[in-house]
């Protein structure tokens, strides 16, 4: 309806919103990597040497390279043997043995012969070798962190493409000598097969950095050997069986068979163990270890009943009570006592660790007891050292439950109102470490939380998959075929999380129960994880969901869609930051690796590998700050945000200078539209009336509602500033230029910072304030200034409430407005009607009137739609959380006041245009003189010439039939329809405006910003304003045609009487056809065309940019 040539009107909003799409779909979305390298055929020849025979990546499973060997070589052989003129290949005959027999283990060590073996570290690497899915990729990241962590350290493998492999016979007392593995090469196969890889140092044995001189102490091994230990495979009682290994691998017995024992000192290898490897494990072997002390205690079996049956509870089928522990499994507990052990999986805290509790024959129980005190006791009874002069210590490189869950408190705490509903948790049944956060989590709750907490259980492995159809589960499903709902008769458990989902759903409808705030998941299992947000976020996408332990899937792009916005706490990060220059650096090159444990085991091994305390010790001061302060990130687009712990203390800190750009760009832009261009009449009146120099009668009068929005202006420029202030320092710790903890974070489009939302919040109350403003301040402007045009009285001021309402029906209303209008229309005494309704007063009381209906009707379809609950405002600490929520809650209630306002102009003009089109007007002679004299003065007389209305009834008297009610001429429609165009101009433009703060809300409530929730409510609510704005709009369009139509029929009437009336009438033919070629022409306002239309325009706003791809994702696709 507005004038196409100029203004926001004519702004190519679809050519942006395609425009806006493209760039987010080519920069906003990552793309996969292309892998180049083409496929190659198995290797060509076998291996020629017996000591590294499994092919075998840095990054690869050793034990499915392992079991990948066996296959093939197994099926070499068999095929070689059986062709009686074919030569064996190597690993197929007896040397095999002899290579894999661990007597043999300490003379490649010994590379140079000269039978001293301090120097050198064997490293225990415990592994879960369980055959289920997602084992063999712990296994994975195991190795890899570990092999990281040594060559960080300047260690080198040996052979970066093979494994050896050593095998033990565990069930068997005693050693088997090498002689008889050389004649029985069967003597040497027993059950157990460990892969190990070696590894040296990069400089000279022994030399210092320059190669100058010895160093007196070394800080690194010349060489390290790293064994991988399969846990689950390990004998029962499994920790007895680990030191038999040892003690074959590296005793006194085991050196002398190999010939590396010097005669003056034992010169033992250094031992280190990283494991175990969970909670579980960790258990297993404290209870071992018990139970190898017990059974150890020959003289108190003998001498206390209570010390045989602790013993005899731990005995085995085969295992005599009373006859002490095996000589080689107690050498093996005696060489284990002097390795250093490093906890790099196990979070558990010592309070749910009940192997810990210390008992005394005499006395029972004393209580729990920490970890190293522990080992040290249980140790110093199967060695007989002091436990004071020989501990033995577990270091920790992974953090503590404990403090994980502190961090999720702290953060709930931040998000959650005080009256925000209850936490759910849904945790693994199966699982010790899901156990114990669900009751560290219950303890840490405020009494009134843990009476609302609910509790929801599952077992492990959700999916059912196994290693046959493991990959056949990760293959992502095509578009075209994709799965049916699950039967619930099959393996897996995905029907019982979807009738989950439903049951919590229905939970929320329950009078009694809170609704949910926040959901927390728990489990050790990532793809279990996965599965659980799959059934949950999309019921509930507006609330918080939490988890522990970070994980490079999260931030994979085919789980964005129910990770987005994932809490997550973690012990330490992917990756370390970059330190300055001569710093210690941890991350040494390293990258981010796949998750938190990846991490500590990394560090672990960088510990493992340092060969003095010294180094040690600068390996644990830089690790102290990431353990000591947990991360806690929220899983943004491509990255792990950072909100608090180490990610966001020791993260490097950026400059102010993108805040401070948008903070000015911010504020000029509104500024400028409010002062410079294009201004508002408000602010304008404002300053016309306090500008100094014009004298009192100069200035123009502050009308009331003008002063209201200079009100309003100042208000929300104050809230702005402090916006912005707030935007630039936030928190207060600003003035420290210290990382805030406790504020929401400052990103643009990793979709998990509410501040965009907020700036678009402020920007669409600017905008509502502004065409108010020119709704309300200009209206009466643009009607004085059609009055002067039209040469009639300005319109009637009401001032008085009272008496304003008592003549309401008469002086205010519009819709009952009924002008006395017949087949002549009076066009002066309708257009002081129409501006009599249009004055500041009555068009106030219309507005509030309905204003209070619409905030009434809108509540009344949010509660039918969506009951009580209020969507949350997805911000991180109180005082940001107001306020977003203040910019929030004042934009949704002088939303409908714009709407109406703009209603009611609309409603106005269009009560105005059916009364016109009621009948022929006629005008005032003043008003005739006037737009004759626009015309031409030659023909001035003859357009301002009166007759009757119908042109039959022209020149006959009423004796004869005719109208003697001779006031209309030429011109009456041709000015109706300039009237039309004039008056409907302004109100067109105003239309776009609510478009474009709606589309300003649907888009601030963009996932692509935060985790904002498009809700049903939110969607009728949107379409009860837009459809709204619609019908009024298209009811003043199809008004204002009928005017056109109207005026047409009646001007073409007029122009066959004056063609056949002579002169001088004649003379007005070609004049006149020239007047009905701009009516037909007439594009102003709401004769625009289709496509010229700003609703049309403004209509591609909403639903052509991001807000319309949400509201039609939402309602076409439901979700």
């Amino acid at each position: 309806m507005a004038d196409s040539k100029g203004g926001l009107g004519s702004f190519p909003w679809a050519s942006a919103a395609v425009l806006l799409a493209f760039v987010a779909s080519t920069q906003l979305v990552p793309h996969a990597f292309d892998a180049l390298r083409p496929a190659e055929k198995a290797r060509a020849q076998a291996p020629l040497d017996p000591d590294l025979e499994v092919n075998a990546r840095l990054w690869e499973d050793p034990f499915a390279a392992l079991r990948r060997y066996e296959v093939e070589r197994s099926e070499r052989c068999d095929r070689l043997r059986k062709q009686a003129s074919a030569r064996l290949d190597v690993d197929c005959e007896s040397r095999v043995a002899a290579a894999r027999n661990p007597l043999q283990f300490a003379a490649r060590l010994d590379d140079d012969h000269d039978k001293a073996l301090d120097d050198t570290l064997i490293l225990l690497g415990l592994m879960p070798g369980a055959d289920f899915v997602g084992a063999e990729e712990a296994r994975r990241r195991i190795r890899y962190a570990t092999l990281a962590g040594l060559l960080a350290q300047g260690y080198m493998p040996d052979n970066a493409e093979r494994l050896s492999l050593l095998e033990f016979d565990l069930l068997t007392p005693g050693l088997v000598s090498s002689t008889a593995v050389t004649q029985n090469p069967g003597a040497a196969r027993g059950s157990y097969v460990v892969p190990y890889e070696l590894l040296s140092l990069r400089e000279q044995r022994g030399m210092s950095a320059s190669g100058a001189r010895p160093e007196p102490n070394p800080a690194r091994y010349s060489r390290v050997a790293v064994l991988w230990i399969d846990e689950s495979s390990l004998p029962l009682r499994k920790l007895d069986a680990l030191a038999r290994l040892v003690d074959r691998l590296m005793g006194l017995t085991a050196l002398d068979a190999a010939g590396r024992r010097k005669l003056d000192s034992p010169s033992l290898p250094q031992l280190a163990v990283i494991g175990p490897s969970s909670t579980d494990a960790l258990r297993t072997a404290l209870r071992d270890l018990r139970c190898a002390a017990e059974l150890n205690n020959v003289e108190g079996i003998r001498r206390s009943k209570r010390a045989l049956e602790d013993a005899t509870l731990c005995a085995t089928r085969d295992t005599r009570v009373g006859a002490g522990l095996p000589p080689d499994v107690l050498d093996g507990y005696r060489l284990l006592s002097r390795a250093k052990f490093y906890n790099s999986a196990s979070t558990a805290p010592i309070s749910i660790l009940a192997e810990l509790d210390a008992k005394d024959q005499l006395l029972g129980d004393l209580g729990r007891q920490s970890l190293d005190r522990f080992l040290s006791h249980q140790f110093s009874r199967l060695t007989g050292d002091d436990p004071v002069q020989h501990p033995v210590r577990m270091e920790r490189t992974v953090g503590d439950d404990t403090d994980l869950i502190e961090r999720l408190m702290t953060e709930l705490q931040l998000r959650l109102s005080r009256t925000a509903g209850r936490i759910v948790l849904v945790a693994e049944r199966d699982s010790i470490y899901a156990q114990a956060l669900v009751s560290r989590i219950t303890e840490a709750l405020p009494p009134e939380r843990a009476r609302q907490l609910q509790v929801i259980y599952f077992f492990r492995g959700i999916d059912g998959a196994t290693t046959k159809d493991g990959a056949a589960v990760a293959a992502p499903a095509s578009p075209k075929s994709q799965p049916t709902l699950e039967w619930p008769e099959s393996r897996d458990q995905l029907d019982y999380l979807r009738r989950l989902g439903a049951q919590l759903k229905q939970s929320e409808a329950d009078s009694r129960l809170a609704p949910i705030g926040a959901i927390g998941i728990l489990a050790n299992d990532v793809h279990d994880k996965l599965l659980v947000l799959q059934a949950l976020h999309e019921d509930f996408s507006d609330r918080m969901f939490f988890t522990t332990d970070m994980d490079a899937r999260y931030l994979h792009p085919r789980t964005q869609a129910f990770t987005r916005n994932l809490v997550v706490a973690s012990s330490l990060p992917l990756a370390f930051y970059p330190v300055p220059p001569g710093q210690f650096d941890l991350q040494a090159g390293t990258p981010p690796l796949r998750d938190n444990y990846q991490t500590s085991t990394y560090a672990a091994a960088r510990r493992a590998g340092c060969r003095n305390e010294a180094c040690r010790d600068a390996e644990r001061e830089a690790l102290r700050v990431p353990l000591s302060q947990p991360s806690v990130y929220e899983i943004g687009r491509s990255a792990a945000v950072p909100l608090a712990g180490y990610a966001l203390n020791a993260a490097p800190q950026g400059g102010l200078a993108g805040r401070v750009s948008v903070a000015l760009a911010m504020a000029g832009v509104v500024l400028g539209g409010l002062f410079v261009w294009p201004g508002t009449p408000a602010l304008r009146q404002a300053v016309g009336a306090l500008r100094p120099g014009r004298g009192r009668g100069d200035r123009a009068p502050l009308a009331p509602t003008a002063l209201l929005l200079v009100v309003l202006h100042a208000a929300l420029l104050a809230f702005l500033l402090v916006s912005l202030v707030e935007f630039i320092w936030p928190g207060p710790q600003a003035a420290g230029r210290r990382p805030c903890e406790s504020c929401e974070p400052m990103v643009w489009l990793e979709g998990v910072s509410a501040w965009p939302s907020h700036l678009i919040h402020l920007l669409g109350l600017f905008l509502i304030l502004w065409t108010l403003d020119w709704a309300w301040a200009d209206a009466q402007r643009r009607l004085r200034q059609d009055s002067r045009w039209l040469q009639l009285d300005a319109p009637i001021v009401h001032t008085q409430v009272g008496q304003l309402l008592r003549d309401w029906w008469d002086r205010g209303s519009v819709l009952f407005w009924r002008p006395g209008v017949g087949f002549s229309c009076d066009f002066k005494v309708l257009w002081a009607e129409y501006g009599e309704r249009g004055g500041p007063l009555p068009r106030v009381l219309r507005c509030a009137f309905w204003y209070g209906l619409t905030v009434a009707v809108v509540l009344l379809i949010f509660i039918s739609v969506n009951g009580l609950q209020v969507p949350a405002v997805p911000v991180r600490g109180p005082s940001h959380r107001h306020l977003v929520a203040a910019g929030l809650y004042a934009l949704l209630f002088l939303l409908p006041l714009l709407i109406v306002t703009v209603a009611d102009s609309i409603t106005l003009l269009y009560r105005f245009v059916k009364h016109l089109n009621a009948g022929r007007s006629y005008y005032p002679e003043a008003t005739l003189q006037n737009v004759a004299r626009a015309l031409g003065p030659e023909h001035a007389a003859l357009w301002a010439e009166r007759f009757a209305a119908r042109p039959q009834d022209r020149g006959r008297t009423a004796a004869e039939g005719g109208d003697d009610f001779t006031v209309h001429t030429l011109l009456d429609d041709w000015i109706d329809v300039r009237v039309v165009a004039r008056r409907s101009a302004p109100v067109a433009r105003l239309v776009i405006w609510p478009f474009v703060v709606l589309a300003l809300l649907v888009v601030a409530r963009s996932r692509l910003f935060d985790n904002w929730a498009l809700t049903p409510a939110i969607a009728v609510g949107v379409s009860f304003y837009v459809a709204v704005l619609i019908g009024l709009t298209l009811l003043l369009k199809q008004a204002a045609e009928n005017t056109r139509r109207r005026a047409l029929a009646s001007m073409q009437a007029d122009l066959r009487w004056l063609a056949g009336s002579g002169k001088p009438r004649a003379d007005l033919v070609e004049p006149f056809k020239r007047l009905i070629v701009q009516v037909e022409n007439e594009t102003e306002g709401a004769f625009a065309s289709f496509f010229d239309q700003p609703l049309l325009k403004a209509m591609l706003v909403p639903l052509g940019g991001a807000g319309g791809t949400q509201l039609f994702d939402y309602l076409l696709l439901g979700r």
